[in-house]
C-alpha cells in the first residue's frame, strides 16, 4: 500500500516551522528523520524535518503501533534528500 494511503498515520503530515508558512501538502526536500521512542509525550513517533525554500519545516508521524513506527522509519530515513511527495510513493506493508 502506498504510504500516503495508509491507514495508519497521516500522509503528508501537518508541517510547522518559525516564521514562515508551512509547506503545502507535498512540498518539500526531507533532510532529517529521528526516531523516539514512547515517553511521556506519546508513542513511538518520528519526527521528519523538510526544507522549502530555504526554510525548515517539522512534523511528527505517530501511530499506536510502534513497530510500524520503527519499520517505517527504517524504510525513510535513507530517503534524506527526496521530497515527500517521492516518499509518499513508498510502499509500506501493515
Amino acid at each position: 500500500m502506498l504510504l500516503r494511503n495508509h491507514p495508519k498515520i497521516q500522509w503528508p503530515p501537518e508541517w510547522s516551522g518559525s516564521k514562515a508558512q508551512a509547506p503545502l501538502s507535498e512540498k518539500g526536500q526531507l533532510r532529517q528523520v529521528d526516531l523516539f521512542e514512547k515517553d511521556r509525550e506519546g508513542p513511538t513517533r518520528l519526527l521528519l524535518a523538510v526544507e522549502l525554500q530555504g526554510r525548515s519545516h517539522f512534523a511528527e508521524v505517530g501511530c499506536d503501533n510502534g513497530d510500524f513506527i520503527h519499520r517505517l522509519y527504517e524504510k525513510i530515513k535513507p530517503m534524506c534528500g527526496r521530497t515527500v511527495k517521492e516518499i509518499g510513493n513508498i510502499i509500506v506493508e501493515d
